[in-house]
């Protein structure tokens, strides 16, 4: 049973150039690895016929349509498509869908057993479930894969043209596996091994991208006027002199606002934008980060953000900040679109409840 997943979700996955597939196009192994780091594709409407599934442990009672108190049933591991006996072995079918497509993501809180994998009718990777999770297996190191908050992910793409199937010989596991259905027609390789084997050093070069945007430099300003025509690329808070006993009470006081145009997109408390608690405290993940250099912080966003009629980027206070301070630095560059493309903006937005 698959489950709909947000395409925005599949930040690891894309195919052509810009854009999702069209009918007939093909695209390689290293064009969907490059994709994992080069998120303009982002803000691109997708293609007709694209659509992204997800498969999950989640609980099959609570869509059965039966008693009411099953729609909140909440025992989402060990639930599998069916169980395949192979060569004496029970497998646990976790994914079973048909091509053109794409893994995006494997994740699960409890991985173990072995994890196989059914490309176009032929078996051609059985790997240790927790080893491949945790980046431990040759070949797909961190940060393509790694446990994140104790549950071990997996952004490796396997590309399949006519079916997948995936199965684990663990059988009581959480699991969500997010595939990328391209649209009929599209060319894909089918994965082996040994396309991640040829592709070591892209793949080496992809991981150096992680740090591609880390810096401490900021401006002393609270407000940006961004041109017409223009993407912003990353935007960086600089936050002074707020200690750790009363970061969250002063920066609490904080919003970030971003305009495009005349129209408010985003405007989220500062400290719920970076995801980083009442403290402000440092974590890092490929769009976001927060930084620490003695007492003072830096959050960094790295969502592309275009802004055809351009706009502006703000941080309103609301209140005294107690001597504390807070800047804005943003970087932006030209936006290319091809006439008549209207790009996908970028929202975020914040509800108290």
């Amino acid at each position: 049973m698959a489950r709909w997943s947000h395409l925005g979700l599949l930040a690891v996955v894309g195919t052509g150039v810009d854009g999702l597939a069209q009918t007939g196009e093909e695209i390689d192994y290293p064009a969907l690895l490059r994709r994992m780091v080069h998120a303009d594709w982002l803000w691109q409407a997708p293609r007709a016929g694209e659509r992204c599934v997800q498969f999950s442990s989640y609980d099959r009672r609570s869509h059965s349509g039966s008693a009411t108190d099953d729609w909140y049933a909440n025992n989402d591991r060990g639930n599998f498509l069916r169980v395949d006996e192979r060569e004496g072995q029970r497998e646990f079918v976790m994914v079973d869908v048909t091509g053109p497509g794409c893994v995006a993501r494997i994740w699960s809180a409890n991985p173990s057993g072995t994890l196989t994998f059914d490309v176009d009718g032929e078996r051609v990777w059985s790997v240790d479930f927790a080893a491949l999770c945790s980046g431990r297996v040759a070949g797909v190191p961190e940060p393509l894969a790694g446990m994140r908050s104790r549950g071990g992910n997996c952004y490796l793409p396997v590309p399949f043209a006519e079916r997948l199937v995936v199965s684990c010989t663990g059988g009581d596991l959480y699991y969500l596996v997010d595939i990328a259905q391209f649209t009929s027609g599209t060319r894909v390789p089918s994965f082996t091994p040994d396309l991640v084997a040829r592709h070591a050093e892209l793949l080496r070069d992809l991981g150096g991208v992680w740090d591609r945007y880390r810096h401490w430099s900021v401006e002393r300003e609270t407000q940006w006027e961004v041109p017409p025509g223009s993407l912003v690329r990353r935007l960086s808070v600089a936050v002074a002199g707020a200690a750790d006993a009363d970061a969250g009470r002063i920066l609490g006081r904080v919003l970030l606002e971003v305009r495009c145009g005349i129209e408010v997109t985003v405007n989220v408390p500062l400290l719920d934008f970076f995801a980083a608690g009442r403290d402000l405290r440092p974590w890092r993940s490929f769009q976001l980060d927060v930084e620490q250099h003695d007492f003072d912080r830096k959050g960094s966003c790295h969502w592309p953000m275009p802004m055809p009629d351009g706009g502006t980027v703000s941080l309103v206070t609301e209140g005294d900040l107690e001597g504390a301070s807070v800047a804005l630095d943003v970087a932006v560059e030209p936006l290319a679109i091809d006439p008549g493309q209207q790009p996908l903006l970028f929202r975020a937005s914040y509800h108290q409840q």
